[in-house]
């Protein structure tokens, strides 16, 4: 009833995070489903959004709800100064099916531009360029590809080009493109990707997930919820110094 009151105070997030830490199985699911629900504003928050960082981090079984519900609002939730450092965080620490869909949101020629200009979605737009895979790889390429030429004269626009060169040692002209890479994808027998925009399919995908990722037998578990070993070093620095502990604000 009070999560967001508590998650977004600037001493509560704390008492948040150690609740988390030291609930039983039953109750650190019911605390964690709150934080689930009321993702999108907590993300927005100076403090809340250290609070979904955490979740990610230690509770990691919430991890694809987290990542579904920011995808569905990515465009938006990239461009804003905290939200934006969660959706780094959901890019480095979500399965290859989160990855995908959340890259394959990014990568809408109508919104690119706008992304890659924008103080706070450039850095996404690098970590997304970080983490992907093919055929997501093409298709933020494809994206990124006709306003290359116009990022030359920003600084923004620079760090972009040196992360396109690390993924195309050989030059983005000479990589596949997106509908190349489906193509490629799917004689391999495996189903055909989302395409950017189908928010439709991502709406079904969300709506077939179970709740924290577990049955209500598996909360019974003394070790549920334990976080695994972390996958992805959090907090790398594209920005020099940007960033502080826990993926903290962008200066």
């Amino acid at each position: 009833e009070h999560c967001v009151q508590v998650a977004s105070h600037r001493h509560g997030c704390c008492v948040f995070q150690r609740c988390v830490d030291f609930a039983s199985a039953r109750q650190k699911h019911q605390v964690v489903m709150e934080v689930v629900h009321q993702t999108v504003e907590l993300v927005q928050d100076a403090f809340g959004n250290y609070v979904v960082q955490y979740v990610l981090e230690q509770v990691p079984s919430y991890c694809p709800n987290i990542v579904g519900i920011i995808a569905m609002s990515i465009i938006e939730l990239s461009r804003q100064k905290f939200s934006s450092n969660v959706v780094e965080k959901c890019l480095q620490l979500a399965s290859p099916e989160g990855q995908a869909l959340m890259i394959t949101q990014l990568s809408q020629k109508d919104q690119i531009l706008g992304l890659l200009q924008d103080p706070y979605a450039n850095y996404v737009i690098q970590r997304a360029l970080q983490v992907a895979s093919s055929p997501q790889l093409e298709m933020l390429l494809d994206a990124i590809r006709p306003h290359l030429p116009a990022l030359r004269n920003t600084s923004y626009g620079r760090k972009i080009q040196s992360r396109v060169t690390k993924r195309c040692p050989s030059g983005i002209d000479n990589m596949l493109s997106a509908e190349e890479a489906v193509a490629r994808h799917t004689r391999k027998g495996v189903p055909a990707p989302h395409m950017p925009g189908q928010l439709g399919a991502m709406t079904a995908e969300m709506a077939a997930m179970q709740l924290g990722g577990v049955s209500p037998e598996a909360q019974e578990d003394p070790g549920f919820g334990a976080a695994p070993e972390p996958q992805v070093a959090a907090g790398e620095d594209f920005g020099g110094g940007r960033k502080g502990a826990n993926g903290g604000a962008k200066g």
